[in-house]
């Protein structure tokens, strides 16, 4: 029973107004996990996760707006999806999983189910076989565990030396493969790596007649190993160390290309005991890389997209740092996330098609004492006032001063009132210190009355909350409606309480 923990609830909506970069892109047509990732169809979607937590929805088409949640306390890692299965991690150390359908349907928030076994940063995420959800984290360990209904419960642990930042799901007879980041290796060990993979035989757990069974799982660790895991035995092999990190594996039957750190590129054959087949070495760090035609196109940090196939379209610089990049197989477009917040969509000849700009954010909010509402302004110095009871804008203002309009809407006297807000992340997070023994006092009964209409209204809203301990960390996050920390029932109605008490 912890009567420190604090709650971030998230009060104002998560649209493209209070937009911030993103860090992972996923393509969406709805027909199968083969395509879900890295293919279009006439009519697609693109999910992207963002570095303050949310998950957008976009017309792949004409970049609207279809949906936008916030998941987790911190930055997004990454994301994966598959013909069931949604999930995200992130730095807050937890993976949040729902199905496809839920995330689709627009008319209903999605239920999330919560992985909360890692104690770090979760860098890595993938879905094999359609319930084993594998996870990987910075400190250091892979999780394997069973999605099932409402919960997962990992069943076994792969514990490391040294982190694994990126992992990927194969199997060369189904051509399936579901993939996340990676890492590295010197001249040396190429060299010897290429003799001693001569060898003509295929690996036996490649070529498998279970043909809806994603067997294996390469991973590399932040220290430069490669190593190849079987799922279904534990076996595992380290193939090859490499002097930088890797950041991403990319398939493309039967070939795998990893790129790295240092801007370093290896092709292998992974039917061939994962022999190299090509080594390149771009300008920058690898962010993504997607399978074209034969071979691969690459996307490197410094704002240039490289295609690899002779026949291919060789170059494109387009002068913008570049933090994640995505583009289908046969598509002439690719979709860009670059550092200035924008999402972008360009062409084969470099021109933009369609573009969306998330330069705005909050960057202060105020309570206005003895009343319900709050002022919030955003970084273009607009001013906006905002009800605490229904958790809509009221009214903006547009480019003023917030003190004034505070100055002219507040009533004396002010009355100490123990909450905050935190706009860090751009959107207002109304924050709800531990505070129980101060609101038992006499002194406090106009404030207690206040803060438990404000806790019901957070839950009947079904608002996102985050509670933290009391050194500052996440310790979960989850809808109002569905946990709140267990000193809230002190506040609460039992008549009221239909939220499970944490």
């Amino acid at each position: 029973m912890n009567f420190d923990v604090s709650v971030h609830a998230q009060i104002t909506p998560f649209d493209a107004f209070q937009m911030k970069p993103f860090s992972c892109i996923l393509i969406h047509n709805g027909k199968s996990s083969k395509s879900t990732s890295n293919s279009e169809s006439n009519n697609y979607d693109l999910i992207c996760s963002s570095n303050d937590g949310r998950v957008f929805i976009f017309d792949g088409k004409n970049y609207t707006t279809k949906r936008s949640i916030m998941l987790h306390a911190s930055w997004i890692s990454t994301m994966c999806i598959s013909e069931k299965y949604f999930a995200s991690a992130s730095f807050d150390t937890t993976v949040a999983v729902t199905t496809v359908n839920e995330l689709f349907d627009l008319e209903n928030i999605p239920n999330f189910v919560r992985f909360n076994e890692h104690t770090d940063y979760v860098l890595a995420v993938a879905i094999a076989n359609e319930d084993t959800l594998i996870t990987s984290s910075s400190e250091p360990r892979i999780l394997i565990s069973t999605i099932s209904g409402t919960t997962i419960q990992s069943y076994r642990s792969i514990n490391l030396v040294n982190s694994a930042h990126c992992l990927a799901l194969f199997n060369i007879a189904n051509s399936n493969f579901a993939s996340g980041n990676f890492n590295n290796q010197s001249d040396k060990n190429l060299q010897n790596i290429q003799t001693e993979n001569k060898s003509k035989t295929q690996n036996k757990y490649l070529l498998t007649e279970k043909t809806n069974v994603q067997s294996n799982i390469l991973f590399g660790t932040n220290n430069g190993k490669l190593i190849h895991y079987e799922l279904e035995s534990g076996e595992q092999k380290e193939i090859y160390l490499y002097d930088s990190a890797a950041k991403v594996i990319s398939f493309n039957c039967p070939q795998a290309a990893i790129g790295f750190l240092d801007g370093s590129v290896f092709i292998v054959d992974v039917s061939n005991n994962f022999s190299i087949i090509e080594t390149h070495k771009y300008d920058s760090k690898i962010v993504s890389i997607f399978p074209r035609a034969q071979k691969f196109v690459v996307f490197t940090s410094e704002g240039n997209i490289y295609d690899m196939n002779e026949n291919g379209f060789g170059q494109i610089e387009i002068r913008k740092h570049i933090l994640y990049g995505i583009s289908s197989n046969c598509s002439k477009f690719f979709h860009i996330a670059a550092n200035d917040n924008a999402l972008f969509c360009i062409n084969m000849e470099n021109e933009i098609v369609r573009k969306i700009n998330g330069g705005k954010s909050y960057v202060k909010a105020v309570r206005i004492p003895q009343s319900t509402s709050f002022l919030c302004k955003t970084a273009q110095k607009e001013v906006s006032l905002w009800n605490l009871e229904t958790f809509e804008q009221e009214k903006n203002f547009g480019v003023t001063k917030l003190s004034t309009i505070l100055n002219q809407l507040s009533k004396k006297p002010t009355l100490y009132f123990p909450l905050s807000f935190d706009v860090s992340s751009g959107s207002v997070r109304l924050v709800i210190p531990p505070i129980l023994p101060k609101l038992c006092l006499d002194s406090m009964s106009t404030q207690r009355k206040e803060i438990t209409k404000l806790i019901k209204r957070i839950i009947e809203k079904k608002i996102l909350i985050t509670a933290f301990d009391n050194k500052g960390k996440a310790i979960w996050t989850n809808f109002a409606n569905e946990s709140v920390p267990y000193w809230f029932r002190y506040l609460l109605d039992p008549k009221f309480n239909n939220a499970q008490q944490v």
